[in-house]
């Protein structure tokens, strides 16, 4: 069954974007399922990190993270998705909602890694900060705020041909097609044909 992202849809995009805002503290956002429904909803939201986070995941349940992380080498903050499967959800239930992680990331757009994990040792931050920096850059495109001068026509040097193909010409020219194209015995019979 597919998963609903219009119930609360106000409240995941909110969440999500409490964590992209560098004004805040806030650096991750959970979210999960309504009951057994597909309705994806916000569990809730910390400023405690990853440690904070991995208290909040539950092992019975299928959740999603969005979490801001800074890089101890840099400054510009990384973002993981994390698709928490615990160990004792439902077999039936980690089926349903297998491919649902494809379009929990195209809601929560932004991030540079994800993450898939059954336990808390699956979110060792050494790992997460690996991957982090194997990542491509922060650099978002689509903020781009640099004005861009208007271009003008592209210029050709394409020039029309009129082959001026009449009358003799064109006969001339389709003797040569049918001269290069047909083998030579069949030439000579040709031959004789007045065009």
């Amino acid at each position: 069954m597919a998963i609903n992202l219009e119930k609360h849809k106000q409240a995941l995009v909110d969440a999500w974007k409490d964590v992209l805002d560098e004004k805040t503290d806030t650096n991750w956002a959970l979210f999960g399922y309504d009951g057994l429904t597909n309705d994806l909803k916000h569990v809730g939201s910390g400023d405690g990190g990853l440690t904070e986070l991995i208290d909040e995941f539950n092992s019975g349940k299928i959740q999603y993270a969005f979490l801001k992380v800074d890089l101890p080498n840099g400054s510009i903050s990384k973002y993981v998705l994390i698709n928490w499967q615990g160990e004792g959800a439902p077999t039936v239930r980690k089926g349903t909602c297998a491919n649902h992680i494809k379009h929990v990331s195209q809601l929560f757009n932004g991030f540079h890694a994800t993450m898939h994990a059954r336990t808390e040792d699956d979110l060792d931050e050494k790992i997460i900060l690996d991957k982090l920096a194997k990542a491509g850059s922060a650099f978002n495109f689509k903020s781009r705020t640099e004005e861009l001068p208007p271009s003008g026509p592209i210029g050709t040097t394409y020039k029309k041909v009129n082959p001026g193909l009449s009358g003799r010409n064109c006969l001339e020219t389709c003797q040569n097609i049918l001269l290069f194209a047909i083998p030579v015995r069949m030439q000579r019979s040709l031959a004789s044909i007045v065009w």
